[in-house]
Formats: structure tokens, C-alpha cells, sequence
């Protein structure tokens, strides 16, 4: 499902070093938490929210990293229905608030995002990867 979330926006996507990352992220729940959504016992998607430490946010937050609806699940409010439950969920952490990040042309996204409180930042994130 993660490589279906990928190749959404054309991102490079790596299977092994994915299922090394969730087994490391889930093992270790200090990192944040993943949750699978279901609808009527099928897999619906699923959501990744790792947590961090920012001085000028507070403080502990979190970053909603990825929210995935397969394509038959969307359009019919499932995706305000998890967010919801996700911004419940993250609330009982003690976080200063969430962060999240979303394609400029994915305009639904956006609209729900704000309806559920989120504003668009004036900070620009900048992205440099370290080799292992």
C-alpha cells in the first residue's frame, strides 16, 4: 500500500528499506505511532505520525508523515472521518500540535485540512538526505 502512496506523486520508493523503517518505527512506539485504517474489515489505508521535538513549536509535536486512502475508499468522507480520529488520537500525547505536508495540487486534501484547523505556514521545509 505504502508503494501505491508513492507512486501517487512519482516518488521513489525503496520496499526493503520501507519495511525496515516500519519495523524499527513500530517496535520502538516512542517514535510516534502508524495506524491502519479499516472500513468493513477491508484495509482502507493507513496514517504515520512520528513524533518530534521543536523549540519554537513548544515543545513535544508531531508530524502527520503519511495519509493514504486506497482510491476505492476515497471520496465518500472516510478521509475526515480517520483525520478526526487521528487528531483525537494525537491529543492525548501531550503534543504542542501537529505538522503535516501536502502536495500543492491535491486541493481535497488541503480543504480538509483546514476545515479540521490546520493553517498553511510561511516557512518553506527544505529536505537534505544523509547516506547510511
Amino acid at each position: 500500500m505504502m508503494d501505491d502512496f508513492y507512486g501517487m506523486f512519482s516518488y521513489p520508493f525503496d520496499r526493503e528499506k520501507a519495511l525496515a523503517n516500519i519495523k524499527g518505527f513500530i517496535q520502538d512506539q516512542s517514535l510516534g505511532r502508524l495506524w491502519l485504517l479499516k472500513q468493513d474489515d477491508q484495509l482502507a489505508g493507513y496514517a504515520a505520525m512520528p513524533f518530534r521535538f521543536s523549540f519554537g513549536y513548544g515543545g513535544k509535536d508531531a508530524l502527520l508523515d503519511e495519509f493514504y486512502l486506497k482510491e476505492e475508499f476515497r471520496n465518500k468522507g472516510l478521509g475526515e472521518q480517520y483525520l478526526k480520529l487521528i487528531i483525537e488520537e494525537a491529543e492525548k500525547f501531550d503534543l504542542s500540535g501537529m505538522h503535516l505536508e501536502v502536495e500543492k495540487k491535491n486541493f481535497i486534501a488541503r480543504d480538509l485540512y483546514v476545515k479540521y484547523g490546520f493553517e498553511k505556514s510561511d516557512l518553506d521545509w527544505y529536505h537534505k538526505e544523509f547516506k547510511k
